[in-house]
């Protein structure tokens, strides 16, 4: 299986994006990883993950939350960017959809019973059905949209915030561990 793991660049006036320090920390040998760092920019997160994507199997898509405090499986992309924090292109979108002509949300294509049963036995995961309304769910979107019908699966995770400070619900040596146990599993159709 040929992957595609993903993770953001800096925002929002922040030095670091834990998604790319977890992606950046991902280090498996028994897969074929190709490793690509994403704008956060509405209109050219897709582009950079499409161009990347090549012939990847799976394209696995990390992001960084605030609101986290394990690794999130993201369920549902919605079709809508509304956010109050501009991207790093200055853009600032507010209530406004993605695509006319498709449905108000796309659903993962991984099999649900497969993802909870992984997640059954680990504490580091949850199942989340709110990506969001800024670039990581727009990029979901874009990527569910594209990739129907294609064989080509996208999954995206969100990740916590790993320089809060203070005492970490989730550090990122064992985010690395439990994201490592994920791809793995992918890859032996687990999930």
């Amino acid at each position: 299986m040929k992957l595609l793991l993903t993770g953001f660049e800096p925002f929002g006036g922040r030095e670091v994006n834990s998604s790319w320090q977890l992606v950046q920390k991902i280090n498996l040998t028994s897969l074929e990883i190709k490793k690509q760092q994403v704008p956060v920019d509405y209109n050219l997160a897709w582009a950079s993950l499409a161009e990347a994507a090549g012939e990847a199997d799976v394209v696995v898509c990390v992001g960084e939350s605030s609101k986290a405090q394990s690794l999130q499986f993201e369920w549902v992309a919605q079709n809508i960017q509304d956010a109050t924090i501009a991207d790093n292109s200055g853009a600032l979108l507010g209530h406004k959809i993605i695509e006319a002509n498709q449905p108000q949300c796309l659903i993962s294509q991984f099999d649900k019973s497969k993802v909870l049963s992984f997640f059954s036995d680990q504490p580091s995961w949850s199942l989340s059905y709110y990506a969001g309304t800024y670039v990581c769910n727009r990029l979901y979107f874009d990527g569910l949209n594209a990739f129907e019908g294609t064989g080509k699966k996208v999954a995206f995770v969100h990740c916590p915030l790993f320089d809060k400070g203070g005492e970490q619900v989730l550090s990122l040596d064992h985010a690395a561990e439990a994201l490592s146990e994920f791809l793995e599993a992918l890859a032996l159709g687990r999930i």
